[in-house]
């Protein structure tokens, strides 16, 4: 050990202080939420609807924090998630499209069957 028994009782002290400070804010935070739902139902809301707006806020909230922390880094992954998402959102429109091309009866389409059109 190249501490002394002192300064490791002092660290431990000082990491227990920590941790109990954490604890007491985290159960703040619980608090802050369990009043929001309780806001939320008074309202009317259903327990889907409630559960869905504080999900979307802590969403929220956790975005804020990242793009505090680092707005550049932030940025170039938006753009490409979006990028990405892009490019699978016109893939599926063209499976889609694909699809409802696709002959269903000889000469006929999807389409061209369900609203009566002939071939």
């Amino acid at each position: 050990m190249h501490i002394t028994p002192e300064r490791a009782r002092s660290i431990a002290d000082s990491i227990d202080a920590y941790d109990a400070d954490i604890e007491l804010h985290q159960a703040g935070k619980r608090e802050t939420y369990a009043d929001l739902r309780t806001e939320l139902e008074s309202l009317g809301l259903d327990r889907a609807t409630v559960s869905l707006e504080i999900a979307a806020l802590k969403a929220a909230i956790a975005m804020r924090r990242k793009r505090r922390a680092d707005p550049e880094k932030v940025d170039e992954k938006d753009a490409v998630t979006s990028d990405y998402f892009e490019a699978i959102d016109v893939l599926a429109r063209e499976r889609v499209a694909r699809v409802r091309e696709k002959p269903v009866v000889e000469g006929m389409t999807e389409l061209q069957r369900r609203y009566g059109m002939g071939a």
